[in-house]
């Protein structure tokens, strides 16, 4: 504000010109004599520094509504958008509530686990067999992450389970070393054909413990 004031005094007063000025404040000529013809137009607010940025819309949704759709998200996890809006006849579009629901990262997707088909194992030993595994779900703040872990055949008990933000073929040995830790050793591990498994990097590390 100080600036802006005795710029425009010095150039109203042909104390200096436009251009002597800028180099003084490191500001433009234009500048100069907008300031000038705001302070000619308004004495009393016109050297204030006016509001930048984006104008409301009129369209706009209020908070209060929007407040409204997330508390509805939250008590009803599994409606979609179209559903909420219609459910209680929100005075907005279903495409807005989708993208207030998308905005505070409430659209949440489960990817289903494929089942492999065949035949369902179960070994009448512990450790005869463990079974590999990833699946995939999202953490609000995070997004996605991926489990991978190994469960015995036999048992059914899960020996291992780490959480990894990649699913590749190094957070699979990772989880593989882990599971080996306490000294247990499988003969085989079953797995699935995700790129993770097949690498030839995880199977040479199966392969290292006698797998």
């Amino acid at each position: 504000m100080e600036i802006r004031t005795k710029a425009v005094v010095f150039y109203e007063e042909g104390i200096r010109s436009a251009r002597e000025i800028g180099e003084t404040y490191n500001i433009s000529e234009r500048t100069v004599r907008r300031w000038a013809k705001s302070h000619r137009q308004d004495k009393e607010n016109g050297l204030r520094p006016k509001k930048t940025g984006p104008k409301r819309s009129s369209r706009a949704t209020s908070r209060s509504l929007e407040q409204r759709i997330i508390r509805l998200k939250e008590k009803y996890p599994a409606w979609g958008a179209r559903r909420i809006k219609h459910q209680f006849n929100l005075p907005c579009s279903w495409r807005t509530v989708h993208r207030i629901l998308k905005k505070h990262g409430l659209l949440i997707r489960v990817k289903a686990k494929t089942q492999p088909s065949g035949k369902r194992f179960q070994r009448r030993h512990v450790d005869s067999m463990w079974q590999g595994d990833t699946f995939q779900f999202r953490i609000r703040g995070v997004g996605k992450v991926y489990v991978t872990g190994f469960t015995d055949d036999c048992s059914r008990y899960r020996v291992k389970s780490k959480v990894y933000l990649h699913k590749d073929a190094a957070s699979a040995i990772n989880a593989l070393q882990w599971a080996l830790r306490p000294g247990r050793i499988p003969r085989e591990i079953y797995v699935d054909n995700g790129k993770q498994f097949v690498a030839k990097t995880f199977k040479a590390e199966a392969q290292k413990h006698g797998i």
